[in-house]
């Protein structure tokens, strides 16, 4: 978890692709150093690289998938439902294969996030490493995703760099970062009971969610 307004979301995701080392050890990922599993680096998907950029700019979500198989467009669907981007696709005029321009210049902040997302669970890795998946989503919006995220997170290794607590209060180990260093590990419950920023953080955010919902 990463405390909000702290810059080190481009360390957090360098450490655990293994694109940057620490000098008390090496990140694992199914027992194994993450370096060693993958020499070049693990790959976690971010916005832009999964919109398709080149004419015509789609929303390529299946361009790794044989298209012509029967259950290509049912893995689009369920991905993009778990990435609560299903309805509005479907309002689209081409559906999936819409154009929506250069970098998705017709597409919001969140559709964009949305499709990164959706990309991403649609390729079921090993190992998934998500940026702040919610930041540009309300808070009915995420409750969907983050259920989607822990079904797609069954048998794999989910790293989730966020500053929301409902999101980290998920995982089975939470490690709060200030200003560049770790300050606080442990699981949610235990965190709670410390009393710490990360406690704070947990009964700030409650108190905004309380008022959002008046």
């Amino acid at each position: 978890m990463v405390a909000p307004g702290s810059d080190v979301n481009r360390g957090a995701r360098k450490l655990a692709a293994g694109a940057a080392t620490c000098c008390d050890g090496n990140p694992m990922a199914h027992g194994s150093k993450v370096n060693s599993c993958f020499p070049t680096g693990l790959p976690y998907p971010g916005i832009m690289p999964f919109l398709r950029t080149a004419p015509p700019a789609q929303l390529g979500l299946a361009e790794e998938l044989d298209p012509d198989a029967p259950e290509t467009r049912d893995k689009v669907r369920a991905a993009l439902g778990s990435a609560q981007l299903l309805a509005e696709v479907d309002a689209m005029p081409e559906g999936a294969f819409t154009i929506v321009g250069e970098r998705g210049v017709q597409l919001s902040g969140g559709q964009k996030q949305r499709v990164a997302l959706g990309r991403a669970l649609l390729a079921q890795p090993k190992v998934l490493v998500l940026d702040d998946p919610l930041s540009a989503v309300d808070t009915r919006t995420e409750a969907a995703i983050l259920d989607a995220i822990d079904e797609a997170s069954r048998g794999r290794t989910l790293v989730l760099v966020t500053h929301r607590v409902a999101a980290a209060a998920r995982c089975d180990l939470v490690v709060v970062l200030d200003a560049g260093r770790v300050i606080e590990a442990g699981t949610h419950d235990e965190l709670i009971a410390r009393d710490g920023l990360y406690a704070r953080l947990a009964e700030r955010q409650a108190l905004e969610a309380e008022l959002e919902a008046m």
